[in-house]
């Protein structure tokens, strides 16, 4: 799994920045990678918790 987003952030920061230098390639390869990890894993994590707290509180029981 790791390896697809790499390889997405890669692909997006070739495209991106064709001409640039290299920090700069990586520095949109590792925001792209943060990107896609808080998107796929951190927010449905975070969704799915104040789901359960709502339902504690104000769900039928």
């Amino acid at each position: 799994m790791e390896v697809v987003f790499h390889a997405c952030a890669e692909l997006v920061g070739r495209f991106v920045f064709d001409g640039a230098d290299e920090v700069a390639r990586k520095r949109l390869s590792k925001r792209l990678y943060m990107g896609c990890l808080l998107v796929l894993f951190v927010l449905p994590v975070a969704a799915g918790l104040c789901f359960i707290a709502y339902d504690f509180l104000w769900g039928d029981g």
